[in-house]
């Protein structure tokens, strides 16, 4: 974005909204699905639901600290400045003074960013649109990959659910991409729509060139393009005061 005349200040803002924005969507996405479907994969694939309960669960923590940030900022600030005190004092930290500042200019440009999300409600309601019909279009591809190996009558909401309950999966597995986590979850969850094990490889195979190695080389690519710089509208400050809590 820098590139492009996007200061390095607006465009971690931008991607600080974003993310906000896409964990929340995700959770109430992936709770609707768990509704419909999370039955069905308790019976058909014994065991694995508790996983996808438990990145569920991660996915539902991190919302709520993000929430908790930006709706206490003051509160939760001090929480931090204790525990990394508190780690300090025991020797599990080697620098806890840099680190006590970063964490104030950290909260102090979530906060700026929250206060923009909570009153700039028109761009809010388009980024959740947009966020809906991008999870929409990335759980979805399954369906079509499970459609072109002669998958057994895919359902198109349970092939959907079952790619959603990979990227909950996924979500502790801690390594770039998921590598393994994702694989494996995929496999065991989508063995059930096909009638041989090597189809469901093949699967897997598609499934990860599309959604990993292909986004990096059009990245590549992209970063690579000549930069067309834009002159951009100086940066309002958000409307409505600004809400400190006790």
């Amino acid at each position: 974005m820098t590139r492009r005349g996007v200061s390095a200040g607006r465009g971690s803002g931008a991607l600080l909204l974003k993310f906000i924005l896409y964990q929340g969507i995700l959770t109430v996405y992936c709770t609707v699905l768990l509704i419909l479907r999370l039955p069905m994969f308790f019976e058909n694939v014994p065991g694995f639901g508790w996983l996808v309960l438990v990145g569920y669960g991660i996915n539902c923590s991190t919302l709520i600290t993000l929430m908790a940030v930006g709706l206490f900022p003051g509160g939760t600030e001090r929480l931090a400045h204790k525990l990394v005190g508190l780690l300090g004092r025991w020797h599990w930290l080697k620098r806890p003074e840099a680190l006590q500042e970063k964490i104030t200019e950290e909260f102090a440009a979530f906060g700026k960013s929250f206060r923009k999300l909570k009153y700039r409600k028109r761009i809010l309601a388009r980024v959740c649109v947009l966020t809906v019909i991008q999870l929409t279009f990335f759980f979805a591809l399954p369906y079509f990959i499970c459609r072109a190996l002669g998958a057994v009558n895919p359902d198109f909401i349970s092939v959907i659910a079952a790619a959603s309950f990979v990227l909950l999966v996924s979500s502790f597995v801690p390594l770039p991409g998921a590598a393994g986590g994702a694989e494996s979850s995929f496999y065991l969850l989508f063995g059930m729509f096909f009638a041989q094990p090597t189809l469901t490889a093949v699967a897997v195979l598609l499934w990860r060139l599309l959604t990993f190695c292909l986004p990096i080389v059009v990245g590549l690519v992209a970063m690579y393009l000549p930069a067309r710089k834009k002159s951009l509208p100086a940066e309002e400050p958000p409307e409505g005061p600004v809400e400190k809590d006790g």
